[in-house]
């Protein structure tokens, strides 16, 4: 039996060291403490196409609390979009929602703690078409670490 796992611990690693990685990155070391809660506000009335970036000096990454959505009136037709876009290119670029916007007046979603961590160098775009010319208030939330 244990020539049986010594020979599948021996497969694991060399089965493993075949694998190509594109870089490593150390996004942070432990738990880092919370440097800052901050708000991030946009509106309008047009097509929804916003990005939130956070400064690379002193933070390493970031954490999204929640992003709340107000509409003028029910939506319209096409689906909102929050995209990741990692800083370490597109292959990397990940949606985290996709929200049919046809009868929201309201929206909310909320993220538990470390469930979307980007890097300093990765950005959160927002996207709608809204169609019907909408006002909108969007209010992103997210910790710095």
């Amino acid at each position: 039996m244990k020539k049986l796992i010594s020979m599948l611990v021996l497969f694991l690693l060399v089965s493993f060291a075949s694998v190509a990685f594109a870089t490593d990155a150390t996004m942070a070391i432990g738990n880092p403490a919370v440097k800052a809660i901050k708000q991030a506000y946009f509106t309008g009335s047009g097509a929804v196409s916003s990005s939130v970036t956070v400064s690379q000096s002193g933070t390493e990454v970031w954490d999204l609390i929640s992003i709340e959505i107000h509409l003028s009136a029910a939506g319209g037709a096409a689906n909102l979009t929050v995209t990741k876009n990692a800083g370490i290119g597109a292959a990397y670029d990940t949606v985290i929602i996709t929200q049919d916007m046809t009868s929201v007046v309201n929206y909310l979603q909320t993220f538990s703690t470390e469930e979307v961590v980007l890097h300093n160098t990765d950005s959160l775009d927002i996207a709608w078409a809204n169609g019907s010319s909408r006002t909108y208030g969007i209010i992103v939330k997210y910790k710095l670490r």
